[in-house]
Order: C-alpha cells, then sequence, then structure tokens
C-alpha cells in the first residue's frame, strides 16, 4: 500500500478535514479537564504513559519533539481539525498519517476527548495531543515526548 494510499485512509478513519490553512473551533466543557488521566468513551481504552509529558505551545514544537529517538515526522502540514484552534498533520516513520494538535484552553482539550474518533488512538498531554490510528504508533510516540496514551476501540480487538 502507497503512503498517500495509507495516508487517504487514515485521514477516512480519523474523520479529519486537512486545509491548507489553520482553523478555529468551538468549546464545549464535557468532558474534566485533562491535567489528570484522559476521559473517554466507555469504548476506548486508557493506558498511561510516562509520568512526565513535554510540555509544547506549538503544533512545531511537537513536530519537533517526534523528530528525536528513532521517530519521524515529515511532510508537515497545516490543517483543520473540527474544534481545535491549532492542527497539523505529519506522516510519523513514513507510514501513518498521524494529526499534531495544540489546545487553547482547557476546554477545547476536554471537548477533542469528548469527541475523539471511538477507533483513532491518541497521545495527550497538558495543552497537547498527537492522535494516530494505530496504538502501537501512540505508544511509541508516549516513549518519545510522554504523555497519556488513549487507545482507540480497535486496541480491544
Amino acid at each position: 500500500m502507497s503512503r498517500r494510499t495509507t495516508s487517504a485512509l487514515t485521514a477516512l478513519c480519523l474523520g479529519l478535514v486537512l486545509t491548507a490553512c489553520s482553523g478555529d473551533g468551538d468549546d464545549d466543557p464535557t468532558v474534566t479537564a485533562p491535567s489528570t488521566a484522559p476521559s473517554t468513551s466507555a469504548s476506548a481504552a486508557a493506558t498511561s504513559g510516562p509520568a512526565v509529558a513535554g510540555d509544547f505551545s506549538s503544533t512545531a514544537e511537537l513536530a519537533a519533539a517526534l523528530n528525536t529517538d528513532g521517530l519521524t515526522c515529515t511532510e508537515l502540514q497545516d490543517g483543520q481539525f473540527p474544534g481545535v484552534s491549532s492542527a497539523q498533520s505529519c506522516i510519523l516513520n513514513e507510514s501513518e498519517d498521524v494529526v499534531l494538535l495544540v489546545f487553547a484552553s482547557e476546554a477545547e482539550q476536554a471537548e477533542y476527548l469528548a469527541n475523539k474518533d471511538a477507533l483513532a488512538s491518541a497521545v495527550v498531554g497538558d495543552g497537547w495531543a498527537v492522535q494516530t490510528v494505530l496504538p502501537e504508533s501512540a505508544r511509541a510516540v508516549a516513549e518519545v515526548i510522554g504523555g497519556a496514551v488513549v487507545a482507540g476501540e480497535q486496541a480491544s480487538g
């Protein structure tokens, strides 16, 4: 399967709408603050990552951090993600399209966690997230940059 086909399937699975410009979203404080273990739907399993997560104030900082310790984050593209102020995508390790998210507020991060695609996995830190398709990718990301892994439904099967 080509990298572009994989990227297209990933975008479909994640329910992304990526464009060439940054986007804004709505706030919905329906989930507890993400500074502790993130809340997820009953169908997603949460697993803890390293105790100390990196402090990232931009998606560029997240991308730079991913380009260490055996991971690569290439083909960085600006985009929009529903309800999130700052989003970019990149190809993780030349095989998986992932989304880098930096939240403008705790409410915005809570909105993301409450409405995250149930099949997607993510690594969540204080004010940021990296959304992946595969739970093993999320675990690899958490090993490098910290954060809590929120495994999608496919992890239980």
